[in-house]
């Protein structure tokens, strides 16, 4: 509005201005004109206005009724308004039908939604979304080849206490929940079995079944089983775990505990940079011992940079221990 408004202002002083050059242009030019208009003016025509001294020429332009609007005029945005504009037009016309989704196909459940009257779906067009994990099926012989535990495997073998029964399970909780394994985790029945070890059941079933087919197949056949991700990818439930603590540590850390940890960092980095301008500064002197204690010491200082990378709950060591600093500092010594 305010922008409107001074807009309006601006065309009404060029206006003006574009009226008192033509009045100034004009009068000296012809003096019949000027005598025309003074026997317009004394016939009774209302005269000019004059304007005040001091008063700007934007506030007098608003005082004249005749000139320009000041301000832009306002949409109608009213109604009644809406109604006049969209008289005359066509609207489209909606329905309220029926649907089925492809998503559904199980229970076949049918709901309705309002549509364009003009709009036909072979399928409900969300259903595109409804993506799914393409996971192998193992067949009876599948598994009795390559999946039940050996007779004579020993007790300590992950896979003696799984039977065929818990590997259904596991399998249709991971199509059913797509891999979200907190899920499949709280739905599996067997209580007793950890999350990493539903991991290692289930990449493990992947990769010997996917490798079984794939050497089934000839030497010349094109044809690829696809999956093959599963069979390059070890699963570590060690590994897993650690990270699994790692990222709880993280996110249960204090602000205390993280400035803490932070302020011993940069105190180990300032110690190691002063530590390395020193024996940079020895090693212009052509010291070879030297030179591999200051790589040493740089080696040192990328380790710690990676260490504070690293969510851990580990305590930052104060002093830096590095078997190469200690080789380097016994070479130095002899």
């Amino acid at each position: 509005q305010e922008r409107a408004f001074a807009t309006g202002c601006r065309a009404t002083a060029m206006s003006s201005d574009v009226a008192d050059i033509m009045r100034g242009a004009g009068a000296p030019a012809d003096s019949s004109s000027g005598a025309a208009a003074g026997r317009s003016s004394r016939s009774g025509a209302a005269a000019a206005p004059v304007r005040p001294h001091g008063l700007s020429r934007e506030a007098f332009a608003l005082m004249d009724a005749g000139s320009l609007p000041s301000m832009a005029p306002a949409e109608d945005r009213s109604l009644a308004a809406l109604v006049r504009r969209m008289r005359g037009k066509k609207t489209a016309k909606w329905a309220w039908r029926p649907f089925t989704s492809s998503a559904r196909s199980k229970d076949s459940l049918q709901l309705s939604h309002w549509v364009r009257a003009s709009a036909e779906f072979p399928d409900y067009p969300f259903a595109r979304f409804n993506k799914k994990i393409d996971l192998i099926r193992y067949t009876d012989e599948d598994y009795r080849k390559y999946l039940a535990p050996s007779p004579d495997a020993p007790s300590t073998d992950p896979d003696s206490q799984w039977t065929r029964e818990m590997t259904d399970t596991l399998f249709d909780l991971c199509r059913r929940y797509d891999l979200r394994w907190a899920v499949i985790r709280d739905r599996f029945p067997w209580r007793f079995v950890q999350v990493e070890e539903l991991k290692r059941r289930f990449y493990t079933v992947m990769s010997r079944v996917i490798r079984a087919r794939i050497n089934a197949l000839p030497a010349n056949s094109n044809s690829a089983i696809g999956r093959t991700q599963y069979t390059d990818f070890h699963y570590d439930p060690e590994l897993d775990s650690k990270r699994r603590r790692h990222v709880h540590g993280a996110y249960s850390k204090t602000k205390p505990e993280r400035l803490l940890q932070e302020r011993l960092l940069l105190d180990e980095l300032r110690v190691i940079d002063e530590r390395l301008e020193q024996l940079r500064a020895a090693a212009k002197g052509g010291t070879i011992a030297s030179a591999i204690l200051a790589e040493a010491v740089t080696s040192d200082r990328h380790r710690l940079e990676e260490h504070a990378m690293r969510p851990t709950d580990a305590e930052v060591p104060t002093k830096p221990a590095s078997s190469a600093v200690a080789a380097a500092a016994a070479a130095a010594a002899a």
